[in-house]
């Protein structure tokens, strides 16, 4: 009984599962109260504590809302921590199709 059986009641095991084998990850949220979610907050929050391997991996953010603006930068600055933290390519940021389809062209080396 030395664990807490709360632990154990949600899926955050198997989604870890599924970003350790992913290619790209790929994080959105909507804007509340200017900030993320409580959900990506506290899933931040667990897969920082649960994972201590490098993953390597192109990460892309979109943020959604009627204005963005004021969250953006926090945000951000949430994603890039965790991209360096785990060594993950941070691509960039969509807050509309238009941004989006620009992340999703494959970048040409010259």
């Amino acid at each position: 009984m030395g664990q807490n059986s709360s632990e154990h009641q949600d899926d955050f095991q198997k989604v870890k599962e599924q970003l350790i084998m992913a290619d790209d990850i790929v994080i959105g949220t909507p804007v509340y109260w200017s900030s993320m979610t409580g959900y990506l907050k506290t899933f931040l929050d667990r897969f920082s504590d649960a994972l201590d391997a490098p993953l390597c991996k192109r990460v892309f953010l979109i943020i959604q809302g009627t204005e963005p603006g004021d969250a953006i930068p926090y945000i951000t600055n949430a994603i890039q921590q965790l991209c360096r933290r785990f060594h993950m390519s941070y691509m960039g940021l969509a807050t509309n199709p238009k941004e989006a389809a620009i992340l999703h062209k494959p970048k040409v080396n010259i």
